[in-house]
């Protein structure tokens, strides 16, 4: 195993039938409480099961540390990017939404991709989960 998937000192107890562990409750109100530490004995093969959905393939590397876009300093970084690459307003976002990035290239997002003459329309708009119907919203 190239990276860690659960540290060692939160194995809690192991035996013939099972693992004890130890994690931390995400739902609790104050994270760093004593009562947002928990621990969940798991049957053995359930408990590596787990533990291999962690495991990155042979050839994979994990980079959720490393580049432009890890972690606390993303945001810097791309002003940083931004401010290099001459953009007027480095602060903002470059890209808002796809409709802004396509006209910015000089592409009609409303003309077909693939024969270049007709048009698209919309058939269908997905909403988001935020956003329920107000007929849903009222529902519930």
């Amino acid at each position: 195993m190239s990276s860690i998937t659960i540290a060692n000192h939160r194995l809690v107890a192991v035996d013939d039938d099972s693992v004890t562990f130890s994690y931390r409750d995400n739902r609790c109100k104050d994270p760093d409480s004593p009562e947002a530490e928990k621990r969940m004995r798991l049957p053995g093969a359930e408990f590596l099961r787990r533990l291999l959905q962690h495991v990155l393939p042979p050839g994979f590397h994990q980079i959720r540390y490393y580049g432009l876009l890890a972690g606390g300093r993303r945001k810097d970084n791309l002003v940083r990017c931004r401010v290099l690459l001459g953009l007027d307003h480095p602060e903002t976002p470059y890209i808002a939404d796809m409709d802004a990035f396509l006209a910015k290239q000089g592409i009609d997002p409303g003309l077909c991709p693939v024969c270049g003459q007709g048009r698209l329309r919309n058939v269908f708009q997905f909403l988001s989960f935020h956003d329920p119907p107000a007929e849903y919203a009222a529902a519930a």
